[in-house]
């Protein structure tokens, strides 16, 4: 079974009769008699009567007419879709894009990804800023950048631009593997009372830090913080030296590092990371981050 044999079926079905079909088609009668017969013998079953003045569809011929329907019926359609998004991802890429991210457990990784897909790009230059999230949204809006990876709620999606969805998170306790808690499947908020907290940023500046306290406090647990760092890796470094444990998304980049690991938060909210982009300029920013981001997904 093909493509052919089905678009000869379909037409074939539509005028129940192939003297007529081949005539459209500009094929032989015959070429077009062996395709139906290929087809029948490729289902098992008969998809016609044949009489002597025209063709009949039995009850399979009838359900398979119906689901080769809503393909070719609209085949025209189809390939100017299909044409037009081709055409779309191969828009010419602009010399320059400025791009603003997020202080953000995954994003520490963001700027050496773009810089390792320009090397291999060398027409494209990727400049990189980072700014908290309001600062991203007012820069979109001047038009100082054009386009800024945020992390976000459902409840909280920025309406003013255009968006594609590239990560889902969880915060998580990041944590030595000899810890009495590193083995569990989930951490209830309320065992961390008594744990010694490094956080990454500062609420005003750090999503994930206004996220993880925020959730924290929900749920009536006043984090014992003793530290914070501008860095995810100097984190990651102080958890791993035993100074206390990290909150941050299950998205940090602990891959590398021996002996933490990440547990998850019972009922932690859902934050997704998105690419969030002018529609005033004529480049397939979805698709050239979907390249960009792939290592680290």
């Amino acid at each position: 079974m093909n493509y052919n044999k089905l678009k000869y079926f379909y037409e074939v079905a539509k005028t129940k009769n192939i003297s007529h079909t081949a005539n459209l088609l500009f094929v032989s009668q015959s070429s077009l008699s062996k395709a139906i017969s290929d087809l029948e013998k490729d289902f098992g079953t008969p998809l016609f009567v044949r009489t002597n003045r025209n063709l009949i569809l039995t009850d399979a011929g009838e359900e398979l007419y119906r689901r080769t329907a809503s393909l070719f019926s609209n085949e025209e359609e189809l390939y100017t879709v299909i044409k037009e998004i081709g055409q779309r991802d191969q828009l010419p890429i602009p010399h320059s894009l400025n791009i603003g991210f997020l202080n953000f457990a995954l994003t520490c990784e963001l700027p050496l990804s773009i810089q390792k897909y320009c090397s291999t790009n060398p027409d494209l230059s990727i400049q990189c800023y980072r700014y908290n999230k309001a600062e991203l949204i007012t820069r979109m809006k001047k038009k100082q950048l054009d386009a800024a990876f945020l992390i976000f709620t459902m409840d909280e999606v920025p309406r003013e631009f255009p968006y594609k969805l590239m990560a889902e998170y969880h915060i998580s306790v990041i944590m030595r593997s000899d810890h009495p808690l590193a083995t569990r499947e989930r951490i209830a908020v309320r065992e961390l009372e008594k744990e010694s907290f490094l956080m990454h940023g500062h609420p005003d500046t750090s999503e994930e830090y206004h996220y993880a306290l925020s959730f924290c406090r929900r749920n009536g647990l006043e984090p014992h913080i003793i530290a914070r760092y501008d860095n995810v890796e100097t984190v990651l470094m102080m958890v791993q030296s035993g100074m206390g444990i990290g909150l941050l998304s299950d998205g940090a980049p602990i891959k590398n590092m021996k002996h933490l690991v990440s547990v998850p938060i019972e009922n932690a909210p859902v934050l997704y990371g998105g690419i969030f982009y002018r529609g005033d300029i004529d480049v397939n920013i979805p698709g050239l981050f979907e390249k960009i981001l792939k290592p680290m997904l």
